[in-house]
């Protein structure tokens, strides 16, 4: 396999993408901390109140900015190989088809890890010259550390699992950008039902005859009662990748070292399915 990586890495410095790539989150490890110090200042001259932003508000967002470089990266790479012909001649030259796969994998989730490294240099330069310092513990830091390297680790399994078996690489670049969307629109959707309040707060207001009106706090019918409907709803938000990287980048999760054994459980249960089936698949 030393061989297959070293010929993915020489692939990998020469790749368009991954340059692309890396400027993007470079560019936007530095955008995303001044843009939180510009809106601080406004509010400071607007209001006259301090603002505290701490930088683990802006450090984790590489969570959400990764796997959308990661699937336009991995899909044209694999993709690549396949228009090229390059899967095919790994074959013909005896390197086993388990062992292309996880090169690929690897590649891919070191890309990533790549892309994660470069904002996280970027913007702790930059937001700790403009914003506030962390108000984490470290022990959270490093949790949150691990759970977001299992989060790119099972995006990229994902995505190199449908890369290598779909040769199209644009209808695989597409398909996977639609399922981050997707997991983020369940992941804020679930977000939403879980933060509704039981009450509404209750109410005075003037009606037009002049006369104070006290409403008193009403049941929302929208919060979720049900123990079971509502550990249910817990389970997903923390076991889905997107709902994963919404919590990392918000600096909101509450459960990160449990994250992380469902991202590495995700990630092998992919793998696994991913590589039995290229087995059996038809290179042309």
């Amino acid at each position: 396999m030393s061989k297959l990586l070293y010929a993915n890495f020489f692939r990998v410095k020469r790749d368009k993408m991954f340059w692309i790539g890396f400027v993007f989150m470079a560019a936007m490890g530095i955008f995303l901390p001044l843009s939180n110090f510009w809106a601080i200042h406004r509010i400071v001259q607007e209001t006259g109140e301090r603002v505290d932003v701490p930088l683990e508000g802006v450090l984790f967002a590489f969570n959400l900015l990764v796997p959308f470089a990661a699937a336009i990266f991995c899909s044209l790479f694999v993709g690549t190989e396949y228009s090229d012909g390059a899967i095919r001649n790994k074959l013909v030259i005896g390197h086993r088809r388990t062992d292309i796969y996880l090169a690929n994998l690897i590649t891919c989730t070191a890309v990533s890890l790549l892309f994660a490294v470069v904002f996280i240099l970027t913007c702790g330069i930059t937001g700790g010259l403009t914003l506030d310092g962390f108000q984490m513990e470290a022990k959270t830091i490093a949790l949150y550390l691990l759970a977001s390297v299992c989060v790119i680790l099972v995006f990229n399994a994902l995505f190199t699992c449908l890369a290598m078996l779909n040769q199209n690489k644009a209808v695989v670049a597409i398909i996977t950008i639609l399922s981050i969307l997707l997991l983020l629109f369940i992941a804020l959707y679930v977000e939403g039902r879980l933060s509704e309040q039981e009450f509404w707060d209750a109410e005075f207001y003037m009606n037009d005859a002049g006369q104070i009106v006290n409403e008193p706090a009403m049941r929302n019918p929208n919060y979720i009662s049900s123990p079971t409907v509502r550990s249910f709803l817990e389970f997903l938000y923390d076991f889905l990748p997107g709902g994963q990287a919404y919590q990392l980048a918000n600096a909101a999760a509450q459960h990160p070292g449990q994250m992380s054994l469902y991202s590495l459980l995700i990630a092998a249960v992919s793998t696994l399915i991913g590589m039995a089936a290229f087995r059996r698949k038809d290179i042309k």
